[in-house]
């Protein structure tokens, strides 16, 4: 989903801030489907958020790599941000792409 300008700033700015909250949020509020599931991830708050969660544990438990909380944070801090630098080169593609109307 390809956002505005003003909407990619105020991610940018709660992704420099670590505030995956408040990133996701944003999502939510501009209607991109990512938004509400990544935020009942990062918040335990949906059956969805949970679920995730517990596979991933499960998974790094079945490959002997248990994810302790720092690691929890630091997957979850760069998903956020791969999340906003994908979002920022498909700006940038759309903007430097000619339309064909």
């Amino acid at each position: 989903m390809a956002l505005d300008s003003s909407t990619l700033g105020r991610l940018k700015t709660a992704s420099d801030a670590g505030d995956r909250t408040k990133y996701y949020e944003i999502l939510t509020a501009v209607r991109d489907p990512y938004g509400p599931l990544a935020l009942g991830v990062v918040k335990q708050s949906t059956m969805s958020g949970r679920v995730a969660r517990c596979y991933a544990l499960a998974v790094s438990a079945r490959c002997q790599r248990p994810i302790d909380r720092a690691t929890w944070l630091n997957i979850s801090d760069g998903l956020m941000r791969a999340d906003l630098a994908a979002r920022q080169r498909t700006e940038n593609y759309e903007a430097d792409t000619p339309s064909l109307r």
